[in-house]
């Protein structure tokens, strides 16, 4: 969980210019901020193009920062990340799609939108059928 630290801390000016110019936005990062995630967590977040909001809420469910910036870090959408979370498939699985099965990381959010639907389907199959364009629903 973020540092008590850090709970309720107004970002510096410098703080706030570094994001923006990591194309964050400032509204989840102050949110993010306030909800006590340090600022080095959320540049690095920020810097992969990840959505702050869904960062913090991905956070706030109990999922790790280093699961967080490896998800971003695949072009995974961390707020589909979660529903497939809470669907029950496991942050393994996720990563396993594109480091070991070869998903295309642009791909990734469509994979979790697959296995957040039928979370114990087998990953290698949903893997194909997200590549091949399998219509689902």
């Amino acid at each position: 969980m973020p540092g008590a630290d850090t709970v309720g801390v107004e970002p510096s000016a410098a703080e706030t210019a570094e994001i923006a110019g990591l194309g964050g936005n400032l509204y989840g990062y102050r949110k993010a901020r306030d909800g006590g995630f340090p600022h080095g967590e959320c540049a690095e977040i920020a810097k992969l193009g990840g959505d702050m909001n869904a960062y913090r809420w991905a956070r706030g469910a109990g999922y790790s920062h280093s699961e967080c910036v490896e998800i971003t870090g695949l072009g995974g959408d961390m707020d589909m990340y979660s529903d497939a979370r809470r669907a029950g498939v496991t942050h393994a699985t996720i990563v396993e799609a594109v480091t070991v099965h070869g998903l295309p990381a642009g791909l990734l959010s469509g994979f979790l939108s697959r296995m957040r639907r039928a979370p114990d389907a087998d990953p290698a199959t949903v893997v194909f059928e997200t590549v091949a364009g399998v219509p689902h629903g």
